[in-house]
């Protein structure tokens, strides 16, 4: 796959993710009746569509560069991964956390969590898209960095 179709991936990814986590958002700020089935549904489509996500840059960016770049570049994709994993897990905890139980009677703390949640998430995909295209910056191809 070349550089920038990678890159341009990577973005398209990226920016669906942020418009799921916008649509959280501004479910938060309504009435938490109304808000628990759409938030119930978003935090879904946000969870198939990070895994979506997870597989393409590990198969497409990250295990190439690791297993095929220079040691700098092995050594960014290796952070890059662990760091996806971890953010995953940690969404992943989130999901596990509060299924099961009524986010309407407990908005607050729910709410809170949530807030927390997509601050982490908005984060990490700022600083994993600055990351991946300076490890793929000067390679044409994603699959031959080295």
């Amino acid at each position: 796959m070349l550089t920038t179709t990678a890159i341009a991936h990577l973005h398209r990814h990226q920016d669906a993710l942020s418009v799921l986590i916008d649509q959280i958002t501004a479910l938060l700020a309504g009435d938490p009746e109304a808000a628990r089935l759409p938030l119930a549904g978003v935090r879904w489509s946000i969870a198939r569509k990070a895994r979506e996500y997870q597989l393409f840059k590990h198969t497409e960016i990250f295990d190439p560069a690791i297993v095929r770049g220079r040691p700098a570049q092995a050594a960014l994709a290796a952070d890059l991964r662990r760091a996806c994993l971890t953010v995953s897990g940690e969404y992943e905890a989130h999901i596990r956390r509060w299924a099961g139980r009524d986010t309407v009677i407990e908005w607050a703390a729910y709410r809170g969590d949530v807030v927390a949640m997509v601050s982490r998430l908005r984060r990490h995909l700022l600083v994993e898209r600055q990351q991946v295209e300076r490890l793929l910056a000067g390679s044409e191809q994603v699959r031959c960095l080295a």
